[in-house]
């Protein structure tokens, strides 16, 4: 999973700078930004948490901010995909649960 998150952000990050640059797509600068917060986020603070904590802070910043752009914007997609408002809510509850269980088990 941790290779994953490596590969999901960067080769989103650069699909979405090529879309915003070449493509002229404005709707990309928004997940831009997105993106951009999360791998700093990554990159910053992985050797403070476990991965899976680490891992499940991302999903819950991405569909936080993936939720916002939805109200913002008529529509979010990524690599071309729309995704709908009900799909990320989804990985957002998941996430929350997931999380709140690790944290009360008191598993690191």
């Amino acid at each position: 999973m941790d290779s994953f998150v490596h590969l999901f952000l960067i080769s989103s990050f650069v699909y979405e700078f090529i879309q915003f640059v070449v493509v002229d797509n404005f709707y990309a600068l928004g997940y831009l930004i997105l993106l951009s917060i999360l791998i700093a986020i990554f990159f910053l603070l992985r050797e403070r948490f476990t991965t899976l904590k680490m891992l499940t802070v991302i999903v819950i910043v991405w569909s936080i901010g993936m939720l916002i752009l939805g109200f913002v914007q008529p529509f979010v997609t990524v690599f071309g995909y729309i995704m709908a408002p009900w799909f990320v809510g989804l990985f957002l509850v998941m996430s929350v649960g997931i999380l709140t269980y690790k944290i009360r088990r008191g598993a690191t």
